[in-house]
């Protein structure tokens, strides 16, 4: 809806909702939304809480979607607390059972009524065989394979590694109960653990042993900021099965390669392309690339561009931060009022002070908010003048030489960026042969 709305020729002026609520529960996604919406001169109509387009209609939708805000957070915590103490009480809360069981609704010890799991015999057979395959050393990518082989799914799909290691490494088939292990479901607290929940399929000396052997199995992984970020990560699409192109790492991550998500999933004989060094990959595409530009005259298309980007984003956080303002000019004057109030006695401390540190609260967020939208129209403001007031600051040529310089020496991420103002995607065959897909017709030597 916001991208249609958006759009240069949107096919509607007015949004209706029934509450402010629908639109959205927080209150800085709201800001930023409706400042779009304002820009493109949509409107947001709500039809239980009508307000108008006045500096105090404003103030009062804002009030609104504080509340809402603090509604919604309270009744997450109250909803998060009672599925705590259902969890104490052994109920399976699942999407769904783990292969190897069902889901059944029995009655606890008081008389209420819970899911737990009940284990379905063939299902169970497979488990303790997978586990015991997993003892013997051999890999998920084998043990699929054989159960493919052997006509036996993972209720009716095939089986994928991803399946296959949260079977070996899921505690619900040793009878645990783990309930809470994203810390933000139950904040602070450590996630539930019931033993003896239902039937086991596997015991707990057999599972310790199957971690342990995962884990002498598993690759040595570098941290994520350690690792090198490559060209053409997200760009490159598999010419036969038209999957896209991921990274793998190999030799404790001294090598890198590219290689299609297909055939990295299911195995050789998958998918007909192969591995590609990605070093020497986004060598190759740089030469080639640097190349067709050298010999193209279709760039004042990315002069045009880059301005007209620098130019909407500038608007954009113009308008939020003006909003941003509004709202907290309204929450301070809030503060002061119920400050006033409390100390006149005209309203009594248990009522006052809740809202008094709910508003306060809201005023942080919105100052860090600030602060942080006010970082980025200065940025922009520096991208403004580097283009200047009509985006030719630089000639043609030397707008291509910069471009050129960054693509061949620029940081990484530099030279990807550089890349996708003009690349759309790059196709690739099972030789290692380029089909570049651009943005703007540009002539692509072979």
């Amino acid at each position: 809806m916001i991208r249609d709305a958006c759009a240069p020729n949107p096919g509607f002026r007015t949004i209706l909702v029934w509450k402010h609520d629908r639109f959205s529960r927080r209150r800085e996604h709201a800001v930023v939304y409706k400042a779009r919406l304002r820009d493109r001169g949509v409107r947001l109509v709500s039809i239980s809480e009508p307000s108008d387009d006045t500096p105090s209609g404003r103030l009062l939708e804002a009030i609104i979607e504080g509340l809402v805000e603090y509604y919604s957070e309270n009744l997450s915590e109250d909803v998060a607390r009672g599925m705590r103490e259902a969890a104490l009480r052994g109920n399976f809360f699942g999407p769904k059972a783990p292969f190897g069981y069902r889901r059944v609704k029995t009655l606890d010890s008081s008389g209420r009524v819970r899911n737990t799991l009940e284990v379905v015999t063939e299902e169970a057979v497979t488990v303790l065989y997978v586990f015991q395959c997993s003892l013997e050393g051999r890999g998920l990518k084998e043990i699929g394979k054989d159960l493919d082989s052997r006509g036996i799914t993972n209720r009716g799909r095939r089986w994928h590694r991803n399946s296959l290691h949260w079977l070996l490494t899921n505690e619900a088939s040793t009878g645990m109960l783990v309930w809470g292990r994203r810390p933000t479901r139950v904040r602070n607290r450590d996630p539930v653990r019931v033993e003896g929940a239902w039937p086991a399929i596997v015991s707990r000396e057999m599972f310790d042993q199957v971690q342990q052997c995962l884990a002498e199995r598993a690759p040595v992984k570098r941290p994520v900021s350690q690792r090198p970020v490559f060209l053409l990560t997200g760009l490159l699409t598999c010419g036969s099965c038209g999957n896209q192109y991921m990274v793998h790492a190999a030799k404790s991550n001294r090598y890198f390669y590219y290689v299609c998500r297909t055939l990295h999933h299911w195995g050789a004989g998958a998918c007909q392309t192969n591995y590609f060094n990605a070093p020497v990959t986004d060598q190759e595409f740089v030469r080639r690339f640097t190349q067709s530009l050298s010999s193209t005259s279709g760039l004042s298309w990315l002069a045009d561009s880059a301005t007209a980007e620098v130019r909407a984003a500038a608007n954009d956080y113009s308008s939020v931060l003006d909003e941003v303002k509004t709202t907290l000019a309204g929450i301070d004057q809030l503060l002061e009022e119920s400050r006033e109030r409390l100390e006149s006695q005209s309203l009594s401390t248990a009522s006052t002070l809740p809202p008094l540190s709910f508003l306060q609260s809201r005023k942080e967020q919105l100052t860090a908010l600030q602060n942080e939208v006010s970082r980025s129209a200065r940025r922009i403001d520096q991208m403004a003048a580097s283009y200047g007031a009509d985006g030719e600051k630089y000639s043609m040529d030397g707008m291509l030489q910069e471009f050129l310089e960054r693509l061949a020496d620029g940081p990484v991420l530099e030279q990807r960026e550089a890349i996708k103002l003009l690349v759309e995607r790059i196709v690739v065959d099972c030789n290692g042969e380029f089909d570049i897909q651009t943005k703007v017709p540009l002539y692509i030597p072979p």
